[in-house]
């Protein structure tokens, strides 16, 4: 009562507020002329952003293992506080730049790192984990926009369909 005093006025009651009600969301509405075009943005940026980190990030040790690295554990511990730094810039220039911009560059230094180490297969073991290093930290930085981006696309009544159907894509 004290909230809707404040907001509305002493002369509003509760019981007289009119809720604003929807229909429920049919998941083909995400399909539509309106909204297809977020629907695969934002299925996609999170799948192509999730799919190769969650690999690299799996396989890591084996990689570095191979890479005849002394102490893969030690690189390891290193590409993860590479992550922890990727994040935490991540969430300092998230709101200073545009969510797209963010998105564009992220995903060009991801491939531009991720592509070195295809095309220098016998590089050596400092490229090799220069190239991992800032591919982990972009990918951390660039992950913070999994959690905002995808809700802001699409509208209140239909954002828990859309980012549900966006989740379900990446995973």
């Amino acid at each position: 009562k004290s909230v809707v005093d404040k907001f509305f006025g002493k002369d509003v009651r509760i019981d007289n507020l009119q809720l604003e009600k929807h229909k429920k969301t049919e998941i083909k509405e995400l399909f539509n002329k309106k909204y297809r075009k977020r629907s695969a943005f934002a299925g996609l940026f999170w799948c192509l952003h999730v799919l190769p980190y969650f690999g690299m990030m799996t396989f890591a040790p084996v990689v570095f293992a191979n890479l005849n690295l002394e102490d893969e554990f030690l690189f390891t511990l290193i590409s993860n506080l590479f992550q922890l730094a990727g994040a935490v810039v991540g969430v300092l220039i998230m709101d200073k730049i545009s969510r797209r911009s963010f998105v564009i560059y992220s995903f060009w230094i991801l491939a531009l790192s991720i592509g070195l180490l295809v095309l220098l297969p016998n590089a050596s073991s400092f490229i090799i984990v220069g190239c991992f290093a800032i591919y982990v930290f972009t990918a951390s930085a660039s992950g913070n926009l999994q959690t905002v981006y995808p809700s802001e696309i699409f509208p209140t009544h239909i954002r828990s369909t859309g980012v549900g159907f966006a989740t379900m894509i990446s995973r």
